[in-house]
């Protein structure tokens, strides 16, 4: 992780808080999971961290300008998706102002998102698509941004078992994700000790779909820091591209250039590394 974006801290939080942290690459499910914490009754910010420091600024504020309750705050997920266009959402520290904000790792749990890396990489071209960035961005640029990414939600991972945080891996690729999702959802919320009755009934696909409602969601600065998001929930660029798309994405040369540039930066030696301590169904 940089240290040189290091330097956000968390304030009007209290200090008995618990904090869900949900990391995980641009496009890699970490709405889906924000969504799913909501539904066990959990109140969630949107990219506190990354969007405070876009705005060059440091001190976060969770009270949110009044808007949220010392009670409601006692009890919350920070969603943080890692990268995009630039460097600094790309390496910023995401964990540390979490783990520093409270007194002991226990009132932290850590979840990282995970899909394979390839086709991860397919869903940020179809992101930049949908959305295009104010200054033009190449595949080769769009793909070391992604490295970048990929390398720094690592070092969460790492510094989160360092720290003594509890720490979950979530496999969207997983068989258990394609056959039984529904399982999967509650029998993550119960390894984090949240209560799985409260899990809203209905297919997982309703809860990470375009379409769901995000309500307890809060959005520290509404505008413009979510265009692009809302932008691509009514293109429907959120949606994720399915392994055989790539080849209407990538030329077959520019495949087999990404991958072996995703294997030789060490990507995928990082993305098993974690998917070791991925959730599985209870036998």
């Amino acid at each position: 992780m940089s240290e040189a974006n290091s330097g956000a801290v968390l304030s009007g939080l209290e200090r008995d808080a618990r904090i869900f942290g949900i990391f995980g690459v641009c496009r890699s499910g970490t709405t889906a999971m924000q969504k799913l914490l909501i539904s066990a009754g959990v109140v969630a910010y949107h990219q506190p961290i990354k969007s405070t420091l876009s705005r060059g600024e440091t001190v976060v504020d969770l009270s949110a300008g009044g808007r949220v309750s010392a009670e409601a705050r006692r009890q919350i997920a920070i969603k943080e998706a890692i990268g995009s266009y630039s460097v600094l959402a790309c390496t910023y520290d995401a964990l540390g102002p979490i783990a520093d904000s409270v007194p002991t790792p226990e009132q932290v749990q850590t979840i990282i998102t995970l899909k394979d890396p390839y086709n991860n990489f397919l869903s940020w071209i179809r992101m930049t698509e949908n959305a295009p960035p104010r200054k033009p961005v190449t595949t080769e640029q769009l793909l070391e941004n992604f490295i970048l990414s990929y390398k720094t939600l690592h070092g969460i991972f790492e510094e989160s078992r360092r720290r003594g945080i509890k720490t979950t891996v979530f496999d969207y690729d997983s068989d258990s994700m394609k056959d039984n999702a529904e399982e999967l959802a509650q029998g993550l919320l119960d390894s984090i000790g949240l209560d799985s009755t409260a899990y809203t009934e209905g297919s997982w696909a309703s809860i990470g779909g375009v379409d769901s409602p995000e309500t307890s969601v809060i959005h520290l600065y509404p505008r413009p820091a979510n265009i692009l998001h809302d932008h691509l929930d009514a293109s429907r660029g959120l949606e994720y591209v399915p392994p055989h798309d790539g080849a209407q994405i990538l030329s077959p040369d520019m495949q087999v250039a990404v991958m072996s540039r995703l294997i030789d930066s060490g990507v995928y030696t990082a993305h098993n590394a974690m998917l070791q301590h991925a959730v599985q169904l209870a036998d």
